[in-house]
């Protein structure tokens, strides 16, 4: 499977302190893709984007003639390894992003959300042994968002996980290697199905030799 148009993305992942023990009970498996919430350290120019004042002077500046454009370079520059790799729908949709009205205090109130000068505000990774069910990290190399050393730092504390760390790959694997992302993922969840196609409990299904030897038995008493 090829994914030539991949959905609209944000600047920042998911939190992985919003899955929790009770709502894994639910799931067969999961899959993290360069979380947020898995280590303090954060690009700085996200926590610049924090601090009072400077956030309100990046709209501003974003609002001048050519600023929504710079905006667009410096947000792509971040988010991949290699700029001149990302798709053109892509970065015409961040393009258009910045100049809608209200999407770049949006985008500030999120960042302060998540972050502030120091980098991220919730660290979750100490409770990351309640998520029991088997989860796949995916990340990439040269995140300059959130850098791949927290992959690891994950999955240290994971009771079941499996990293992948896609070489030459920025923020956004399922973007810029969407052939890889794809092939990682569908076997990733192929194993998962196939370990729960498998019988379990103490009196498995006989096999279909076994049921005409007790068959065969039953005749004979």
């Amino acid at each position: 499977m090829t994914l030539r148009n991949p959905p609209p993305v944000p600047r920042c992942s998911t939190n992985a302190g919003s899955t929790n023990a009770g709502s894994t009970r639910r799931l067969r498996s999961l899959t993290l893709v360069a979380s947020a919430g898995l280590g303090r350290q954060v690009d700085p120019l996200l926590a610049l984007d924090t601090v009072p004042g400077l956030g309100e002077l990046a709209i501003l500046l974003s609002r001048t003639p050519g600023g929504a454009l710079a905006r667009t370079v410096l947000s792509v520059g971040m988010l991949f390894a290699r700029p001149w790799r990302a798709p053109g729908d892509f970065v015409a949709e961040q393009h258009a992003l910045a100049r809608r009205p209200g999407q770049l205090e949006n985008s500030t109130t999120m960042a302060r959300a998540l972050f502030d000068a120091t980098g991220q505000r919730e660290v979750m990774l100490d409770r990351l042994a309640a998520v029991t069910v088997p989860t796949l990290v995916i990340w990439g190399d040269r995140d300059y968002v959130l850098p791949a050393s927290q992959a690891g730092a994950a999955a240290d504390r994971l009771p079941d996980a499996r990293v992948s760390v896609f070489p030459d790959c920025g923020h956004l694997p399922h973007v810029e290697h969407p052939d890889r992302f794809s092939t990682e993922l569908a076997g990733w969840l192929a194993e998962q199905r196939a370990v729960h196609r498998q019988p379990t409990g103490p009196n498995p299904p006989p096999t279909e030799e076994g049921s005409d030897a007790d068959r065969r038995t039953a005749r004979h008493t």
